[in-house]
């Protein structure tokens, strides 16, 4: 299994392939990202097998940061296809400018219109509360803001997803997989095995039926109880952003906390819902988590059986969410480990939190049982890796890089000690390369 880890600017992007070559492109990252780094790394594997696809794209959820990037390629491949059918007639058509895709066989993405119900009202209500959040220009508010808009551009690039891949555009099958028939959602579904495509077993771990039905109630009352909200806004909005920047519980319009589902706080609904895949190729594992709660995820795991003694240990886990801090926990550390943890995001929003890199640090390295990881290969001292998506070095923001250089440093320490056990990666490249070879 090789895995390959794209600079995606705060998203994320991996592409894996199997022994036998069989890719799968792991979300898009964001799409100046996808221009400036994904898509030329995927031009040159073109390049060397022109008809060589890419098997499956999967899509984690619809959040821009990973969702935008495979909206820029799926538009690349549609001015290659236009330029194609200009120069068959000979029209003397100009090539786009931007680097050919490989072909795709499929791409598995649960769109967005077909989770919620009203998402005409949720589009509607983002675009008034953005940047209403954003003008409090208190921290909860920018957060706020932040997510809205994520989403938002997210709704945005599901549908413009839909539209390109349809029959008469690009003819890429959506959540279809060998002989199967298309599933209108991916989810964990009773009697249903995993997947092969080629040497890799894929298993949905989720989202599950009911979690789905959350997301989708969770939607509805935040529809509800924000309209009142928002009518205000744009009656009084001067008074309101006074108000939303003093007062102690200006969540009225948050998404991360929302009626039907308060056990998941602080946590924005559509990540709720993100696909998870537990991906095995002989005896190698991976954990593909999008930005899935840590809570759930444990009760996905333990779900799908893949934590029979209350632990699971893998090869490759892909950290939750960036590295957010609402995504991990000690005890989710204490029950998951791995050989190598990957980390993608640049610094924005402070991910990958300190809190976060030291949680998985300490339930390697740790003496307190309650601490340490459970499983039996992380009991004992074999070296473990962090695997950073980007560099300081690379250009960011000036936020994002001077939080990213935090982490470089607090890495930096940590690996100092740990007695050669911790072995760390920083992707100062288009990407970097993971290779597991057989066990």
């Amino acid at each position: 299994m090789r895995i390959e880890i794209f600079q995606s600017s705060h998203g994320d992007c991996l592409l894996l392939e199997s022994t036998d070559g069989k890719r799968i492109l792991c979300d898009g990252g964001m799409k100046g990202a996808m221009k400036q780094f994904v898509a030329p790394a995927l031009d040159t594997l073109r390049q060397a097998e022109p008809d060589r696809p890419i098997d499956l794209v999967y899509v984690s959820h619809i959040d821009d940061d990973h969702i935008g990037g495979i909206v820029q390629l799926l538009q690349d491949a549609i001015d290659w296809k236009v330029h194609d059918h200009h120069a068959g007639n000979g029209d003397g058509f100009d090539p786009p400018d931007r680097p050919r895709p490989p072909p795709i066989n499929n791409i598995w993405h649960n769109a967005f219109k077909d989770v919620v119900d009203r998402q005409g009202e949720i589009e509607d209500l983002l675009a008034t509360a953005a940047p209403v959040m954003a003008a409090t220009q208190s921290a909860f508010g920018m957060q706020a803001s932040f997510d809205m808009q994520q989403i938002a551009l997210g709704v945005e690039n599901a549908i413009w997803v839909s539209k390109l891949i349809k029959p008469e555009l690009l003819n890429i099958p959506l959540n279809k997989f060998g002989g199967a028939g298309p599933a209108k959602l991916l989810m964990v579904r009773p009697g249903q095995g995993a997947m092969q495509l080629g040497d890799f077993e894929i298993t949905i771990v989720g989202p599950t039926e009911a979690e789905l039905e959350n997301l989708r109630k969770g939607w509805n009352n935040w529809v509800d109880r924000s309209r009142p909200k928002i009518d205000e806004v744009n009656r009084e909005i001067r008074r309101l952003i006074d108000e939303f920047a003093t007062t102690s519980d200006p969540s009225a319009i948050s998404l991360r906390e929302w009626e039907g589902i308060p056990g998941f706080r602080n946590v924005t609904v559509p990540n709720l819902a993100s696909l998870v895949l537990f991906i095995r190729e002989g005896d190698r594992t991976l954990l593909l988590t999008g930005d899935v709660q840590h809570d759930l995820l444990l009760d996905e795991l333990d779900a799908a059986g893949k934590m029979p003694n209350g632990h699971l240990h893998l090869d490759v886990l892909k950290v939750p969410h960036h590295g957010s801090e609402n995504n991990m926990s000690e005890e989710f550390a204490h029950k998951v480990s791995a050989d190598h943890y990957i980390f993608c995001g640049n610094g924005a929003n402070g991910n990958p939190e300190r809190k976060v890199i030291k949680e998985l640090f300490n339930s390697r390295m740790s003496d307190n049982p309650a601490i340490r990881a459970l499983a039996p290969q992380a009991q004992d001292n074999r070296p473990f890796h962090f695997w950073f998506s980007t560099s300081s070095t690379v250009p960011s923001t000036d936020i994002s890089n001077a939080n990213f250089k935090d982490r470089e440093q607090l890495v930096s320490q940590l690996k100092a000690n740990s007695r050669n056990r911790l072995k760390t990666h920083f992707n100062k490249k288009p990407s970097i390369e993971l290779q597991l070879e057989p066990a």
